[in-house]
């Protein structure tokens, strides 16, 4: 996940914990990045420009004429009589909405208005392969629907509640069986999506951002172990760039965000729902798997550490597998790729909001409970070459 993300699931944590708009939590953490003299906070630490931050206080109180307008635009006699923000994502605001009385949901990309058509045509592809997607409720007219200026769709409303924020405590039998859901969910993306590789997506491939990440990742602030991490990356990235000079790893449309956030779940913890396809784009599939793993193949040790569980590894593969089957490049990559991605993550949420008042960890003890980041390590290296 990017800095952008794991900070907007800061944001959106103290709107649910509050009670406050989206908009109201995300000026509470500006205020506090500027009383700590942080440098340019609204984009190196908070991930997100001025000019977005004005067009989501243009979203945040979008009404039902508003909508119920823009429809109009497009030819639609449909009427909304409610709408109330339920989501932030990287580049869309979503709501739940009443359409002609009865529930439906909308989203709004914010930002550049580049990669609504991808999402679109990508939502399309999965829901025709049966996945749990939401489906497109008013087709598009001679003109794309827009909602206060920026690209709109009017989706089907999917019931659920949203994935846990946090990994458990331990792997329980539900937990283990939404994640292998989850893992089967991601392989059939991989799958359904062939052939939209090259449509013009919004996100960069992963690995494309490593040099710009590493040179944002200004440690003075930190423990001074940190240099030692980092010399970790460098080399596990070292290692990894060979398996991408001779296109050993497939390519196509990934997720790219797959957590237990982008999920909505029945009271048993069956997926009901797959959201945010504003992160899809083309790159190598391990990425995907990689962060399949960091988000769903982990249990909590206490409130600042977590340890990868070997039975939500394996049953994560097993499943991944039993869809897509992995070649054996893929898991030689993974054994890096996961730890890689992994460390990558944390290093910059830390860099990017690092001070007690923002994140919920110490940076100290993060790096004591950090075992898989010895990227070396034969047990680690067992359990993703052996399982599946």
């Amino acid at each position: 996940m990017t800095v952008r993300k794991r900070f907007k699931r800061l944001v959106r944590a103290r709107a649910g914990a509050t009670g406050e708009s989206y908009t109201t939590a995300l000026a509470h953490f500006r205020r506090i990045a500027e009383e700590a003299n942080m440098s340019q906070p609204t984009e190196r630490f908070l991930g997100l420009a001025d000019s977005e931050y004005e067009q989501m206080q243009s979203l945040a109180g979008l009404t039902p004429d508003a909508v119920t307008d823009a429809l109009r635009r497009i030819g639609s006699p449909s009427e909304v009589t409610a709408c109330e923000q339920v989501r932030q994502s990287a580049y869309t605001f979503s709501y739940d909405i009443v359409l002609d009385g009865a529930p439906a949901a909308l989203n709004v990309w914010y930002g550049e208005p580049a990669g609504a058509e991808a999402e679109l045509a990508l939502r399309h592809r999965l829901v025709s392969c049966g996945l749990p997607v939401q489906n497109v409720l008013i087709a598009e007219a001679d003109e794309r629907l827009t909602v206060a200026g920026h690209p709109a769709v009017v989706l089907e409303r999917l019931t659920g509640e949203e994935g846990p924020n946090y990994a458990p405590t331990k792997a329980t039998p539900s937990y283990i069986e939404t994640a292998a859901a989850m893992a089967r969910l991601v392989a059939r993306i991989h799958v359904g999506a062939l052939g939209l590789e090259d449509v013009a997506y919004r996100e960069a491939p992963w690995l494309s951002n490593l040099a710009s990440w590493k040179t944002e990742l200004d440690m003075s602030r930190a423990d001074a172990r940190a240099t030692a991490i980092l010399d970790e990356v460098d080399a596990a990235a070292t290692r990894f760039l060979t398996f991408c000079e001779d296109e050993q790893l497939p390519v196509g449309v990934v997720h790219g965000c797959p957590g237990a956030w982008t999920v909505l779940v029945t009271p048993r913890w069956q997926i009901a729902a797959l959201l945010e396809f504003d992160s899809a784009h083309r790159d190598r599939f391990v990425f995907d798997i990689a962060h399949l793993i960091s988000q769903w193949g982990q249990c909590a040790v206490s409130e600042t550490r977590a340890r990868f569980e070997p039975v939500l590894v394996r049953r994560i593969l097993k499943e991944y597998s039993a869809v897509r089957p992995l070649s054996d490049a893929e898991r030689q990559a993974l054994v890096t790729a996961v730890p890689l991605r992994h460390c990558i993550d944390w290093l910059r949420i830390w860099n990017a909001v690092g001070n007690e008042q923002m994140v919920p960890f110490s940076w100290s003890e993060y790096l004591d409970g950090m075992k898989v980041e010895l990227f070396g390590d034969s047990e680690w290296r067992e359990l993703v070459m052996g399982a599946g």
